[in-house]
């Protein structure tokens, strides 16, 4: 758990670069609903992780459509990092991903978890999940607004990781088929209980002829 925790810290740094126009897009909504805004303020500015998580899960509930749900999920995202809870960033990122299919971050993020996953338990369907999830973080064209330098140097970084989960899936799938193709061996049959010998015949009592 402490390599993951690892990873996903160094995969937040590594990608940061770019976050930072899709983040600055969503903080430049408005949100018009007063009550909204004041809510979604007070979730976001508390200091402590545990609260401004708890505070922003109730936030997405009481406002499922808001504009701004793409930075919520982004900072649970980074809030959920910093408690240390996997499960929830992945949670996080995978909501991200129904609004934002092509969001860098949610998809490296889930990659590593699920490729963590998939290397302990060797379930089938976790690997799936990370290689589909690599494949489509490896067909993500080159933004407009990125230089090629940045983009070469971005996904200089996260490509292995990727190219690491698809080849896991390919393993462990391989693994898979020659279990299922081994012929079976069937048990050594039983060996035959002993069988006791009868008993001698008992002595013949005499007739008690003369």
């Amino acid at each position: 758990m402490e390599k993951l925790i690892i990873a996903l810290v160094m995969a937040l740094a590594s990608i940061s670069l770019a976050c930072t126009p899709v983040l600055g897009a969503q903080n430049s909504i408005t949100i018009k609903d007063q009550a909204e805004f004041k809510t979604y303020q007070m979730a976001s500015t508390q200091s402590d992780p545990g609260t401004r998580a708890s505070a922003l899960e109730g936030f997405l509930e009481a406002y499922p459509q808001s504009v701004v749900e793409g930075t919520v999920l982004n900072t649970l995202i980074d809030t959920y990092q910093q408690l240390r809870d996997v499960d929830k960033v992945l949670s996080a990122a995978s909501r991200l991903l129904q609004t934002d299919p092509n969001n860098i971050k949610a998809i490296l993020l889930s990659v590593l978890i699920k490729k963590d996953q998939c290397a302990k338990t060797r379930d089938a369907q976790t690997c799936d999940d990370a290689a589909a999830l690599a494949q489509r973080g490896l067909s993500i064209p080159k933004p407009a607004d990125r230089s090629d330098a940045d983009w070469q140097k971005l996904t200089g970084g996260i490509y292995p990781t990727y190219r690491a989960a698809i080849a896991l899936d390919d393993t462990v799938a391989k693994a898979s088929r020659a279990a299922a193709a081994a012929p079976v061996t069937p048990p050594p049959p039983a060996p035959m209980p002993e069988i006791a010998p009868p008993p001698p015949p008992a002595d013949t009592p005499p007739t008690g002829r003369s």
